[in-house]
Formats: C-alpha cells, structure tokens, sequence
C-alpha cells in the first residue's frame, strides 16, 4: 500500500475513534466548519483507494484536522508529530556526544564536535587544525575523523560518516543483545505514569495517576553484583 494511502486510512480511523465518530459525515462537518471546505464521502474513498491524489492543500487540512505533521502525513518523514521530531533529534544529538566521547577515549577527534567534546590531552594544534576547516567541510557535505595519536586523517563524506555511526550503532546494540542473552537478568521495577506507560529513570519525579508523585534514585554502582536482596538497597522510592 502506498505510504500516504496507508497514513491517511491509519490517521483517518484512530480520529474516528478517539472522536466516537462512526461514519465520515461527522468528519466532513468538522472539515467545514474548521477550513471552509466540503468533502463528501466519495471523496475520502477515492483518496483511500488510490484514485483521488492528494494535493498540498488535502494535507494541510488533513495534518491540522489529525493533529499531525503535514511532512508526515504526505510521507516526507516519519516524525508523526513535532514532538516526536525533537525527540529524535535530542537522540540524535545525544547519540553523536555518547559517541565523541567513545571517539576521545581512543584517540581520535571528528570535526563534528563541539569545544567541550575534545580531550584536553590532544595537542592544541589539533583542535586548532579542525575548527578552523569546519565551515569549509560543511559547504562541502564533508566530514572530518582523525587519529590524534597518529597524526593521521580522513575525510570522509557525511553519509559515509552517518553510514559508519549506523554500523557502530548495531554492533553496540548486537554486543548488548548478547551479553543480556548470556546473563540472568533483573526485573527493573516500574510505576504507572499519568499517561498509563510505564518508567523508571534514575533521580527523577514521577507523576502517577493519583495526584501523588515518587522521587525515585537510582544509585549507579558498576561493579556490584545486584541479587533480589540487594536491589532494593540501591533504589530509593519516596512518595510525595
């Protein structure tokens, strides 16, 4: 099924139940009142089966009447909504820190770092070199990874770049996988939020569906051992 066909019938049903309606005449009401603008119900099956193509002006009414992405909804990305793009964009970002610090820790430097990303121990003329050819790279869709204890260089372009982190990625997460395969694993306990899912992060307030709130930390410890009888010593629950 054609992406746009498949967001637009998936969109078109979770409103029609969030909304208790069960029919589109309801929605072709909505649809007027809000953009001025009738459909009928032939129209929807058209756009349905393929036979009526979208036009920009369909996913503007369509993204504000679902509450999603207009980018979305025409199948340009796959952030449903603008939260959902800045939290990607936030794991993105936190994912390219994780891995400048795993790149410092070996020796080596990337011309997307930010000042506080580099070892101190590099010598000067290296960041010196990198940040004084970041614009330039970045005109030329290029990247930049060095071997700071080799004094050796590539440049590299940005999907070349992107490319290598997806690889790293998936050998970390595949490393990770097995290794949790390998060894008995503790259930981490977890409380009902207000929006009914389920979290525990260290140090932080949770907000439950009872008005209460629980301060929850969580002592990170590396080397220990946790058992059944332990775990309970490094978690600390307070209700508020």
């Amino acid at each position: 099924m054609d992406i746009i066909i498949e967001r637009f019938s998936s969109e078109l049903e979770r409103y029609k139940i969030e909304n208790g309606y069960s029919s589109v005449e309801k929605i072709i009401e909505v649809l007027g009142l809000q953009c001025e603008h009738y459909y009928n119900p032939e129209d929807f099956s058209r756009f349905k089966s393929g036979k009526r193509k979208f036009k920009d002006v369909d996913f503007e009414r369509f993204s504000e009447l679902f509450k999603v992405r207009k980018e979305y909804l025409s199948g340009l990305d796959n952030f449903r909504t603008e939260a959902d793009k800045i939290n990607a964009e936030v794991a993105n970002r936190n994912l390219l820190a994780a891995f400048h610090k795993l790149f410092v820790a070996l020796g080596y430097a990337d011309c997307m770092m930010d000042n506080i990303d580099y070892n101190l121990t590099f010598p000067s003329n290296t960041r010196a070199f990198i940040e004084s050819i970041k614009d330039s790279l970045d005109e030329q869709n290029a990247t930049l990874l060095c071997d700071v204890n080799a004094d050796n260089i590539i440049c590299l372009s940005k999907n070349e770049y992107n490319i290598f982190l997806a690889e790293l990625t998936d050998f970390i997460e595949f490393k990770l996988s097995r290794l949790f395969m390998s060894k008995e694993v503790l259930a981490v306990p977890t409380v009902v939020l207000e929006d009914n899912s389920t979290l525990l992060h260290p140090k932080e307030s949770i907000s439950l569906k009872d008005g209460t709130t629980l301060i929850v930390d969580m002592e990170y410890t590396p080397t220990s051992e946790f058992t059944d009888t332990t775990l309970a010593n490094f978690i600390s629950i307070t209700e508020q």
